[in-house]
């Protein structure tokens, strides 16, 4: 892990040479802190009613050379792996919630319109909702989960 202006970045990912120069490729994440799960994807939790905030940073491209020292800035963008509207969990968005709506852990909707509408976007906003993504599970108090990478376009 490097620090460069208060940013998180990545080691280095690569090198090749051209020209006399060294080019490292470094990812920051600019963009807001968001969970991010075992395999290094972020993670984001909404629950059913609120908006989904999915943000992506940028990739910090590094020239080395004998005289100067010149980055470069690529912007990266939402790559949804997997998303579900319904309730896999009795915990999460559970705050103020009665054992009734908790109760149903098996309700699964695969939520394609989260890649549709997200994919290729450095940001984008989803409200976790029936209109939006249907009923799977009437009575049920749902959320949004989502895990996405960041990659460069």
């Amino acid at each position: 892990m490097v620090v460069l202006a208060n940013l998180r970045c990545t080691a280095p990912t690569g090198n090749c040479e051209a020209a006399g120069c060294q080019v490292t490729t470094i990812f920051c994440d600019f963009s807001e802190r968001q969970k991010k799960n075992k395999n290094g994807r972020k993670k984001r939790v909404t629950c059913e009613g609120k908006t989904a905030k999915l943000r992506c940073g940028k990739i910090l491209l590094v020239l080395l050379c004998p005289q100067h020292f010149t980055p470069l800035v690529s912007p990266v963008v939402i790559s949804v792996v997997k998303a579900n509207y319904g309730r896999l969990d009795g915990k999460k968005c559970s705050r103020g919630r009665s054992r009734a709506q908790l109760g149903n852990v098996r309700c699964k909707n695969p939520a394609k319109k989260v890649a549709q509408r997200c994919n290729g976007k450095r940001r984008c906003n989803l409200r976790a909702s029936n209109s939006v993504f249907g009923d799977p599970c009437r009575g049920t108090y749902k959320y949004l989960e989502v895990d996405f990478v960041c990659k460069s376009e």
